[in-house]
C-alpha cells in the first residue's frame, strides 16, 4: 500500500493481531486487536484505503487503513 510517498504492508498472525507496518522505517504504525482467533487472511483494497482481515472461525472486519476506523464486522459462518 502506498499512502503518500511512504510504503506500508499489513500482517496478521496467531496472536489475533493485525499490524500495519511502515516499510521505510520498519516500524509498526497501527494495530487492530478485535479478533478472538488467529488471523488467517489479510487483504488491502486496490487503492490501499481499505484493509480486510479474517480468522479461520469466520470472523471478518473491514477497516479504513489510514484512520483505523472499523467500517464493517462480519460473521462468515
Amino acid at each position: 500500500m502506498n499512502m503518500g510517498a511512504r510504503k506500508y504492508i499489513a500482517s496478521g498472525g496467531s496472536d489475533a493481531l493485525v499490524a500495519l507496518w511502515d516499510l521505510d522505517d520498519m516500524t509498526c504504525v497501527r494495530t487492530w486487536a478485535h479478533m478472538d482467533h488467529p488471523v488467517r487472511c489479510v487483504s488491502l483494497s486496490w487503492d490501499g484505503t481499505l484493509l480486510a482481515f479474517s480468522t479461520e472461525q469466520g470472523e471478518a472486519e473491514v477497516v479504513h487503513a489510514r484512520t483505523g476506523e472499523r467500517l464493517a464486522e462480519l460473521k462468515l459462518r
